[in-house]
């Protein structure tokens, strides 16, 4: 993508310069201007807000200001339509495959946790959404956020709650407590494991695998609230 950027802007300076002293890029440079537009502005399309890295920290502030004229050229009308034609590598018929195939997995979730633990509600449905929407690592996140915060919940209204105590240690003691069966505590560990592997190591969690951990986490506390 760097290098892409780089001839972007030699033409886009050309192109700028040409209005200035009257002269013009030639045949072979306006196609190949326009070629590089279409090519860098679908890769953004594919990837709305990613990341670019940019090695030459000087040049960073040039890419930037270079990629905001390319998004002027496009209006959101273009943009739709360039979409709705099959246009941006198929994007939108890449996508739907994917609603589809992902919505019939999404069947209602049964529970008996009782509404009154908002939390729950609010970040099981939140993990859902985001593997719903490609966002596996997400999910998982959120799902071993919603398991953490409800041990330490649960823990805290003992008569004497352990201070400092991190997730390893809120998982066994609630196992050898009795409040975890030794399937629960092995699947508390695995969302755990799985988390610290995407935070520190930049793990991508397989589609499959991550719908499995957030529904797990649901089981997790089904069986605490039992």
């Amino acid at each position: 993508m760097e290098d892409k950027l780089l001839r972007y802007i030699d033409l886009l300076l050309k192109l700028y310069q040409s209005v200035i002293d009257k002269s013009s890029l030639s045949g072979e440079e306006s196609e190949e201007f326009n070629q590089l537009c279409r090519e860098i502005f679908e890769e953004l399309i594919r990837n709305p807000g990613g990341i670019i890295y940019i090695g030459a920290k000087e040049k960073k502030d040039a890419y930037k200001s270079a990629i905001e004229r390319l998004f002027e050229i496009y209006s959101g009308e273009q943009i739709w339509d360039e979409i709705l034609s099959g246009g941006y590598g198929g994007i939108v018929f890449d996508e739907l495959d994917k609603y589809a195939a992902r919505a019939k997995e999404l069947i209602p979730t049964f529970i008996n946790i009782e509404p009154s633990y908002k939390e729950f509600y609010v970040l099981y449905n939140e993990a859902m959404k985001c593997w719903f929407n490609g966002l596996e690592n997400s999910a998982v996140i959120i799902s071993c956020t919603l398991l953490e915060n409800t041990l330490k919940s649960e823990e805290g209204k003992r008569d004497k709650p352990s201070r400092n105590i991190n997730l390893c240690g809120l998982i066994n003691e609630f196992r050898s407590f009795g409040f975890l069966s030794a399937s629960g505590a092995e699947k508390a560990h695995e969302i755990r494991r799985i988390r610290n592997k995407i935070v520190h190591h930049g793990l991508n969690v397989a589609s499959a695998e991550a719908l499995t951990l957030v529904r797990n986490t649901k089981d997790i506390l089904e069986e605490i609230f039992s």
